[in-house]
């Protein structure tokens, strides 16, 4: 379903205007930038997901302070308590010099040999991960998005799941469909049983 754009106002940036798109034409709850006790929070549009998974969180922010780079960064955010651990990153095969700051994690096969040309990933439990992967329908999403890095971390009891992508002159169509590609890691974990889930 299409809505209107919604207007840009002068003082308003690119980034703060399609994510009020989004929230208009998606739902969710946008969330301005703010200070509080001398913090900076960037703004958001928070999603809740379907009942017992918790809630997204989106961004988009400039990829560079350097004027002739116009990509933007769409940042998804989601944050659960873990039944079990599971800690990897999922990079493009073209970023290789990624792997030599994941220390603790290790080299993982992916599942297809389409998944294994235009991706590396380490994991600490490989074989979890690669069952992660196997979700219907996240080998296609991720053809769709081959510069996507997404892990996961785990500190004391809580865990985040964090998608980023660089990409140039984003829409809110692209924003949903990095959401959909997050949601598919979120149902793979689930189903692997890496997240608690409360009902």
């Amino acid at each position: 379903m299409q809505t209107k754009a919604v207007r840009k106002r002068w003082w308003e940036s690119k980034t703060t205007v399609l994510l009020k798109e989004y929230e208009k034409m998606y739902g969710g709850k946008f969330v301005a930038a703010k200070f509080k006790d001398f913090k900076y929070t960037g703004q958001y549009v928070r999603v809740l997901l379907t009942k017992g998974l918790g809630e997204c969180t989106i961004t988009l922010t400039e990829a560079s302070s350097d004027s002739s780079n116009k990509n933007l960064v769409i940042g998804i955010k989601y944050s659960f308590r873990p039944r079990r651990k599971l800690e990897f990153d999922l990079f493009s095969a073209k970023r290789p010099a990624f792997a030599l700051f994941l220390h603790g994690r290790r080299p993982t096969t992916l599942p297809t040999s389409d998944m294994n040309k235009r991706f590396q990933a380490r994991a600490s439990h490989p074989s979890v991960f690669r069952s992660v992967l196997k979700q219907d329908g996240l080998a296609e999403a991720l053809d769709q998005h081959p510069s996507a890095y997404v892990r996961t971390r785990v500190k004391e009891n809580k865990a985040t799941l964090t998608f980023t992508e660089s990409c140039k002159n984003p829409d809110v169509l692209k924003i949903e469909d990095c959401l959909k590609l997050v949601n598919l890691f979120i149902a793979g974990l689930q189903e692997q049983g890496v997240i608690y889930v409360t009902h």
